[in-house]
């Protein structure tokens, strides 16, 4: 699509309910290269951190605008006045956003309603970008239940924009259907060949298969699984490593520590704490394992086929949607920790095999998942909406 000159670009407030570098985010910053030169983008973080960091670097403006989800805790009562303070955050987001004269309100989220409000309160149009699947697998919950939060949301969006068909058929009863867009995320991996120095070397001796898992670690990830089926393999003969990769929920990160103890496997599974860029350390290991209880995409799996890792997925949320089984990488069953480990051993007594689906992976992201493909789709939806 032609630019049109800079003097006229609309400008599209986003809103980030976080100002970390989580999946999210990246889905973010991989938004804000497809529009810049098509519009002009302003973000709202609410804390200062490292999207923000990202941010500056990419000469994108954002302000630090404290605010807060419409979300809490299951272990607090459900309080009252965090409402209010919804309407408060929602009064100082429609300050800011009139300021720059935005033309559109763009929420990266649905745990926050703060630029819902805003957009609702200033009469603008909205969109709502969603990358959860529920807060059901959470310890949080809607201040206003999910059901009433999915009714806003449909009711003051212009569109809505889910991350995959998996979400498309879990929100089916909640959203109107042509206000509905699917559109997979667009993956962007920084380049590996000459950063590989920078990391140790890998555990593994000659001969040994080397798995990781890649990802925030707390239990939805199901790092555990990957930790189970090394002891597995390790009673069965077979030599593997599995780095973990990520930082964690401390609670869970020390049932890991035990885990491995228990499990007589501290010398073939590490946890390697939190790199900005993983994408080394996955192109060290030969395969990269996604056990995750619930997924609503999976950039870490796209991540692995871009680089010609083989994935081992579970048949949980938008995996089976991501990987076709035995074309672009291997299928088991949630929980089933033997029947992962017999997948890992298929996979070791078939290198062959697997470099063919390897390579049938890499080229079907390469073909399917294209940022071209990514800004034409989303440059339609903001078009639509705001108008060319």
């Amino acid at each position: 699509m032609s630019k049109p000159p800079p003097t006229q670009l609309k400008t599209i407030a986003f809103v980030s309910n976080s100002g970390d570098l989580g999946g999210a985010e990246c889905v973010l910053l991989d938004l804000l290269d497809i529009i810049v030169g098509h519009y002009h983008p302003v973000v709202m973080v609410p804390t200062h951190g490292p999207l923000a960091k990202k941010l500056s670097e990419r000469g994108i403006s954002y302000t630090v605008t404290h605010h807060t989800p419409w979300t809490y805790h299951t272990s607090l009562q459900w309080p009252p006045l965090w409402l209010n303070s919804q309407i408060w955050y929602a009064l100082k987001l429609a300050h800011f956003i009139r300021k720059e004269r935005a033309s559109l309100v763009y929420s990266n989220t649905m745990v926050t309603g703060s630029g819902l409000f805003a957009a609702f309160l200033l009469r603008k149009p909205h969109i709502c970008h969603i990358h959860e699947s529920s807060l059901d697998y959470l310890p949080y919950r809607f201040l206003l239940s999910e059901r009433l939060t999915l009714y806003l949301i449909n009711r003051l969006s212009q569109k809505i924009i889910l991350v995959s068909h998996f979400l498309n058929t879990r929100f089916k009863a909640h959203f109107a259907s042509q206000k509905v867009e699917v559109v997979y995320n667009l993956v962007q991996i920084s380049p590996v060949e000459g950063s590989r120095k920078s990391f140790e070397a890998p555990l593994a001796r000659p001969q040994t298969t080397r798995l990781c898992m890649v990802g925030f670690m707390f239990p939805l990830k199901r790092q555990e699984h990957g930790i189970l089926a090394v002891g597995h393999l390790k009673k069965t003969g077979h030599s593997v490593t599995l780095d973990l990769i990520g930082s964690g929920v401390p609670e869970y990160i020390d049932y890991l520590n035990e885990l491995i103890a228990i499990n007589g496997v501290a010398h073939e599974v590490r946890l390697r704490g939190h790199f900005e860029n993983a994408a080394p350390i996955m192109d060290q290991n030969d395969i990269v394992l996604i056990c995750s209880e619930i997924e609503s995409f999976s950039r870490v799996t796209v991540e692995a086929m871009r680089l010609g890792k083989l994935v081992i997925v579970s048949d949980r949320g938008a995996l089976p949607e991501i990987v076709t089984h035995m074309k672009t990488g291997l299928i088991y069953p949630y929980g089933d920790i033997p029947q992962l480990a017999t997948w890992i051993t298929w996979a070791i007594n078939n290198p062959e095999h697997c470099k063919t689906i390897q390579h049938a992976a890499k080229e079907w992201v390469a073909q399917t998942l294209t940022f071209e493909r990514n800004q034409n789709q989303i440059l339609a939806i903001l078009n639509s909406v705001i108008g060319e």
